[in-house]
């Protein structure tokens, strides 16, 4: 299910018109009246949106892991700044991470190299 959705997604954007128009046959052929014609090709699109944003979210929320660092990479991190301590043994954004790097706050004990390597496990 997980890798039907991009290629779902990438046939729509690359086919739009088609779709469009599959859609819009398919509407016309399946509905017994104008009103139901207008109901069904108007509101499953919306519903479909819906679900797919809703589907993105849940999915980058609940599937993407704990915030809390693996036992290995605990001791990589060293927080200079003493308003940072809040997030010792947790998960950095990595946005904040390199701006707080770049600006002295946090330290790296390993090599830049294999901290980047290990991305994933540290923010």
């Amino acid at each position: 299910m997980v890798t039907v959705i991009p290629e779902i997604l990438l046939i729509v954007v690359e086919f739009p018109i088609t779709i469009a128009l599959t859609w819009v046959a398919l509407c016309w052929n399946m509905t017994g009246g104008y009103f139901s014609f207008l109901f069904f090709l108007i509101l499953w699109p919306v519903v479909l949106l819906c679900s797919l944003l809703a589907y993105l979210f849940l999915h980058s929320r609940y599937v993407s892991g704990s915030a809390t660092l693996p036992s290995t990479h605990k001791g990589w991190i060293e927080f200079v700044d003493p308003a940072l301590k809040v997030w010792e043994g947790k998960k950095l954004p990595i946005r904040e991470a390199y701006e707080w790097y770049f600006q002295g706050k946090i330290n790296f004990t390993k090599p830049l190299l294999e901290v980047f390597l290990h991305r994933f496990n540290l923010f």
